[in-house]
């Protein structure tokens, strides 16, 4: 049983490379990378394809299907890991698992968009280049989390853009140390569960 899920283990780990290598290929486009790129995406693209029609995992201009779909097989290895060490899985086991996984998408998001929040709030300091492409981008993967920002903290009233920028980096500074804190908490009381 334990060889039977170390193989497990083994090939999940496999194809979550493969998939990984898939989704950094595509960020190339117009590169023909032969016939091997052809067998990579018809070993991986049909997994790929279930998350991509779920449409929440669609934000703003960022496709996060393909973190959700290698969140599902680290949620299996793990799983998988959790029954070699302790010989079982009790339900406080796979909801610690779960709680984990689910932490794991939370500060991604959140370290992604505190990233992109400094990153144009100090250009908005330094004078670059606020209106080239790469501001653009940036301002248009931030703009909903600035909105909810501005109307939650200031409602009606006018303030700047570095304002703004400035509060939704720190909110989601704040949010990312109460997470660490409460999810870590939660996780080691489901895993102490006897259940």
């Amino acid at each position: 049983m334990i060889l039977g899920l170390k193989i497990f283990i083994g090939v999940l780990s496999g194809y979550l490379l493969l998939i990984l290598i898939r989704v950094m290929l595509t960020w190339f486009q117009g590169v023909d990378y032969g016939k091997a790129y052809r067998i990579l995406a018809a070993a991986t693209d049909p997994y790929l394809r279930i998350f991509q029609k779920i449409k929440f995992l669609r934000f703003s201009a960022i496709d996060f299907s393909p973190v959700a779909a290698m969140l599902v097989i680290v949620v299996l290895i793990d799983f998988a890991s959790q029954f070699i060490r302790e010989g079982r899985l009790s339900l406080g086991i796979v909801l610690a698992v779960i709680t984990s996984a689910l932490w794991s998408v939370v500060s991604f998001l959140l370290s992604l968009f505190i990233i992109l929040t400094a990153i144009r709030f100090f250009m908005g300091l330094s004078g670059a280049n606020s209106v080239g492409p790469f501001a653009r981008t940036v301002d248009l993967l931030i703009a909903p989390i600035l909105e909810k920002t501005r109307r939650l903290f200031f409602r009606k009233r006018f303030v700047t853009y570095k304002t703004i920028l400035a509060t939704t980096g720190a909110s989601l500074l704040v949010l990312y140390i109460a997470g660490k804190v409460l999810f870590g908490l939660l996780y080691n009381v489901l895993q102490a569960l006897p259940v």
